[in-house]
């Protein structure tokens, strides 16, 4: 089994913020398999093994100890062997066996003796589209659709459950962070209406102290009293001293 250790694109470069109330994308199938293409390609395990099937085709195609048998046996000489068994002759004797074998796929898919990793039968068309996906014949990459039919040719068909399990879950975590935003916007609300009702209040007392000043001025003009200075006033009615009532 391929394992998928999916994680999203934008904010998944990292594992998800606990601390987040934000959404969490939801990929489609076709990106979630793309994205573990990526990651599965760029392992180094997977480079180590490409790297294995190269050297073993090295192997093959120059096949040294024959090499060097027919040097021994001057059948050939140092400077043919460049010729017969070096880069150009290893790509020829690599690019005709890909030749050979798409000729016998294509053939042997238009006699209808083909049969997809899915089970359907292909045509030569689906033939050459399945071995550029396997073998990148035209350079593009491998991509999460190799992941898909390399898993589906093993047996293996949980890739759409392992996506369909990502999906659930990112869906439970963005509805836990939806609750979570609901919440914190109540919260927010109150605390805001509470921030109101404070200011209404506190233009309320304000209102009254200015009423109980005038009051309280006007009682001293008429008991002829020293009425507060400016700066007196200016303290009473801001509450820092209170305001005295007249006897």
């Amino acid at each position: 089994m391929i394992e998928m250790n999916f994680k999203p694109k934008s904010a998944r470069k990292s594992e998800p913020d606990p601390d987040s109330t934000e959404d969490e994308p939801i990929p489609t199938y076709e990106e979630w398999l793309d994205e573990g293409a990526e990651a599965i390609f760029a392992h180094p395990g997977f480079a180590l093994a490409k790297g294995a099937i190269e050297f073993i085709k090295y192997l093959w195609t120059r096949e040294r100890l024959l090499i060097s048998l027919l040097i021994q046996k001057d059948i050939i000489h140092e400077h043919e062997v460049k010729e017969y068994f070096g880069d150009d002759a290893h790509k020829a004797v690599e690019k005709e066996g890909v030749k050979q074998l798409t000729t016998y796929m294509l053939r042997a898919a238009s006699k209808g003796q083909l049969t997809g990793p899915s089970g359907k039968t292909l045509d030569p068309d689906g033939v050459l589209v399945l071995l550029n996906d396997v073998l990148d014949l035209n350079g593009t990459g491998w991509n999460g659709r190799t992941v898909e039919i390399m898993s589906d040719m093993m047996g293996d068909k949980d890739l759409r459950s392992d996506y369909d399990k990502e999906v659930s879950l990112l869906k439970k975590l963005n509805e836990k962070r939806a609750a979570e935003r609901e919440r914190l916007a109540k919260n927010q609300t109150r605390f805001e209406a509470e921030l109101e009702r404070q200011k209404d209040l506190e233009v309320q007392h304000a209102q009254q102290r200015k009423h109980r000043l005038k009051i309280y001025i006007s009682q001293c003009r008429v008991a002829d009293k020293p009425t507060p200075s400016d700066e007196e006033q200016k303290q009473m009615l801001e509450g820092e001293i209170p305001i005295p009532k007249v006897a």
